[in-house]
């Protein structure tokens, strides 16, 4: 998918590929990519008739986008007024351009209409509702809201003893909030909790001792990134450019259906963060 798609479209289609994939028996037996969601089944249980309604507005607004980007530049670029059949050709191509907008916007709020009609089917489980609200309510001291926090994670030096630079107790309860937010399976070993997807276990070297260091990933709204292209800076002036730290080809296994939680990206696919040494935590759906 190329990243000029918009985010609207790809949340969609995303969350489309994501039931047929269900339905299918993809993803194994703990949902895609190993993540047990509260959607899961959901394409199986919706009616025959919403399934084909929700893609036949998906195909419309592709067209209606598709059409819009075959108009654009020749609306960016005005026409000599001497030459009135150039004239003539930029009007009507306006009109055209004004027509597929609408359509383009016609066809978003169908697919808004569906969404709330399967939000409001009963298909989100209230349990899982009070879950996502519990967790997130114990979230709100330790992660700020609406940015993306990062806790550097150095490698000790080989050659001499160094501490660990992170805050382990920090990270323990930043893994067992983001585990149970993303409904993870919890795997104990001693006094220690793996949870899966969310925590990745890898080996860092020392000069004494070789211990596993976590390294956290969370999910953002996958749509949100696409539009904005770049993650703004946290204070110390870090960035990142999404693609470095989303999951560039957005595969199956990289995406499930997120936060049921949030207003405006209820149930919308959200990719994975990581992957980029750093522990990264988005509150999604504020990022």
């Amino acid at each position: 998918m190329s990243p000029a798609v918009p985010g609207a479209q790809l949340w969609v289609e995303l969350e489309v590929e994501a039931w047929r994939a269900q339905r299918n028996g993809e993803g194994g037996d703990h949902g895609i990519g190993g993540v047990r969601t509260s959607a899961r089944r959901r394409w199986d249980t919706m009616a025959e008739d919403r399934r084909s309604r929700l893609e036949a507005a998906l195909r419309r607004w592709r067209a209606s986008q598709a059409r819009v980007a075959t108009l654009l530049p020749v609306y960016e670029h005005e026409p000599n007024p001497d030459d009135m059949s150039a004239v003539k050709e930029y009007y009507e191509a306006n009109e055209a351009l004004a027509t597929a907008m609408q359509s383009g916007n016609s066809s978003l709020e169908d697919l808004v209409t569906l969404h709330e009609a399967l939000d409001d089917s009963g298909h989100i489980s209230r349990d899982w509702l009070q879950r996502q609200d519990t967790c997130s309510e114990d979230l709100i001291d330790q992660i700020d809201e609406r940015s993306l926090v990062w806790f550097k994670i150095r490698r000790a030096a080989e050659a001499e003893e160094q501490e660990d630079e992170y805050d382990e107790e920090a990270s323990e309860e930043y893994a067992l909030a983001s585990g149970k937010l993303r409904r993870g399976l919890c795997h104990c070993t001693g006094n220690d909790s793996d949870w899966m997807i969310e925590i990745t276990i890898t080996k860092q070297p020392t000069t004494s001792t070789t211990r596993p260091r976590c390294r956290l990933f969370h999910w953002t709204t996958a749509g949100l990134l696409m539009e904005r292209g770049r993650v703004e800076k946290v204070p110390d002036g870090l960035y990142q450019d999404w693609k470095e730290i989303v999951h560039g080809d957005l595969k199956l296994s990289t995406v499930f259906l997120g936060d049921n939680t949030s207003e405006v990206f209820r149930g919308y696919p959200q990719a994975k963060l990581g992957d980029i040494g750093s522990t990264v935590i988005a509150d999604h759906g504020n990022v």
